[in-house]
């Protein structure tokens, strides 16, 4: 066994060049894979998913903390079984409720759904699926349970998502029924992976990983802020990211600290579970002070907009960084006139054969209208359309690779 709680130095969070320095738990970290850590605080344990060896089933195992020191982990016996995965838990605050993932269960509804365990004469009661309104026939897993066990935060596959898998959140009734999960929506997910929800609810701020292409690696850690009953923009982690994946994240024993997951390509183990100490400085924080103190910005007029900025790349549809300074104009000015529907067109340059601009003219218009969605707009007051290379602007291919808005009403 080893010092849990030993924590090295770590850099300044003012220098944006360094992350902070993580201690490895080594008493945990002992096989191929362990990963998305959950701290049980009422039983003083850390629960995680392990996987013996590279291929093998996951189980869920669990470490006592004695006096700091993390003892060595053992399986959670009533919850695994011989042949399937259980893993990725969460506890309500009394610690005697669990809920946790499991795959290819016969009661499964989808391949992988969410169960329930309770702790009852010293060991926990056999899983219960959470059912149909929690569980879809997709994939569902990666729960996290807060609000003393009245809200849950879990990963789905479901239908009616961004992309992949998003994150959805349910809420408790008051007969104690899990009522139809909600979409955290587009300031949080995106069209790729979001995954492993943790609410810090002393911030009011959900943690989360995602692999969204503007991360330091491939699945990063991302913020965002419930203030008002919204959810602001998520914002990246930076100083705790690698060029790997991390993901799984929870509050530890001390104040400040978290218990996080990192991949390692080339080591063995490939997936460890580190301590690190967070500032109350990388939180992110109210700005309705601000908002109040500041100026409101004069209003748009659409007839000053000029999209001449937003051009794209030859046969490449992402918008250009940073956002052009027209897009941002044109979401305000749809956030002052919420009854205006708008078409965003998408053209090409005559290179290439007109099957495939058409194509690359359509994304080039989707691109910008899940832009202006990230931004808080309807759906169903965006339209798009790709022209191809059918109405060019000029002889210059580059001013031809552009999109224009119509307004429609």
């Amino acid at each position: 066994m080893i010092k849990l709680f030993i924590l090295g130095s770590f850099f300044s969070f003012s220098d944006s060049t360094k992350i902070a320095q993580k201690t490895d738990i080594t008493s945990l970290n002992t096989f191929h894979s362990q990963y998305f850590p959950q701290y049980n605080k009422a039983k003083n344990e850390i629960y995680f998913t392990l996987r013996k060896n590279k291929g093998d089933r996951e189980d869920l195992f669990v470490s006592k903390v004695v006096q700091g020191v993390a003892l060595q982990a053992s399986p959670v016996e009533q919850i695994n079984t011989n042949f399937l995965n259980e893993g990725t838990c969460s506890f309500s605050d009394n610690g005697n409720t669990m809920i946790f993932s499991a795959c290819d269960y016969p009661n499964s509804k989808g391949g992988c759904d969410l169960y329930e365990s309770n702790w009852v004469n010293n060991q926990w009661t056999p899983a219960k699926n959470l059912g149909f309104f929690i569980n879809s026939r997709e994939w569902d897993g990666q729960p996290h349970l807060t609000n003393q066990g009245k809200t849950i935060y879990f990963s789905s596959e479901r239908e009616g998502g961004f992309g992949n898998r998003d994150l959805w959140v349910s809420e408790k009734d008051a007969n104690g029924a899990w009522g139809l999960p909600k979409n955290l929506g587009p300031e949080i997910n995106t069209k790729l992976n979001e995954i492993g929800p943790y609410f810090l609810a002393s911030k009011n701020i959900l943690l989360f990983s995602s692999d969204r292409k503007e991360g330091k690696g491939k699945l990063d850690f991302y913020q965002s802020l419930r203030e008002n009953g919204k959810w602001s923009n998520s914002k990246n982690l930076k100083l705790i990211n690698s060029k790997e994946d991390n993901a799984g994240i929870c509050e530890g024993v001390l104040p400040n600290e978290f218990f996080i997951t990192e991949s390692n390509s080339f080591n063995n183990p490939s997936e460890s579970i580190y301590s690190i100490i967070l500032p109350d400085s990388l939180w992110l924080q109210s700005e309705q002070k601000s908002i109040l103190e500041s100026p409101k910005p004069e209003k748009v007029q659409f007839k000053d907009l000029s999209f001449s900025d937003v051009l794209f790349a030859n046969n490449r549809w992402e918008l250009p960084l940073p956002i052009p300074k027209s897009l941002k104009l044109l979401s305000q000015f749809l956030h002052e006139n919420p009854e205006i529907k708008i078409t965003i067109e998408g053209h090409s340059d005559e290179t290439g054969n007109a099957k495939n601009n058409l194509i690359l003219s359509q994304k080039r218009a989707d691109e910008v209208k899940w832009y202006l969605l990230k931004q808080g707009h309807s759906t169903n007051k965006i339209s798009t359309i790709g022209f191809g290379n059918m109405k060019p602007k000029s002889k210059n291919h580059k001013e031809n690779r552009r999109i224009e808005i119509r307004i429609e009403n």
